[in-house]
């Protein structure tokens, strides 16, 4: 089965450093508008319907649990990806 969770690293990687390298200039303008306008709906995507978190049934979650997550579901992608990357930093260091 192929590994698409590979697939997407590798491709979104690629388009930002793409992004990174383009200059910012007029004539780029729409080739940058859409490299970051794909990979923040492949952010979307990914976040949307990965395993990245697995919600606990809503009865099994205290009032701050779910306050947290309802605020994580509401932000942007990008801010979401943040917010779940240092959370993951955080639970890695409890088992180090």
């Amino acid at each position: 089965m192929p590994d698409y969770q590979k697939m997407y690293y590798t491709v979104c990687a690629a388009a930002s450093q793409a992004l990174d390298a383009l200059p910012v200039i007029s004539g780029n303008a729409l080739s940058r508008k859409t490299l970051e306008t794909a990979l923040l709906e492949a952010e979307d995507i990914y976040i949307e319907t990965s395993d990245i978190i697995q919600f606990p049934p809503s009865d099994h979650l205290t009032a701050y649990e779910e306050d947290i997550l309802s605020r994580l579901r509401a932000c942007s992608s990008k801010d979401r990806e943040t917010a779940l990357k240092l959370l993951d930093v955080y639970l890695r260091s409890l088992s180090e």
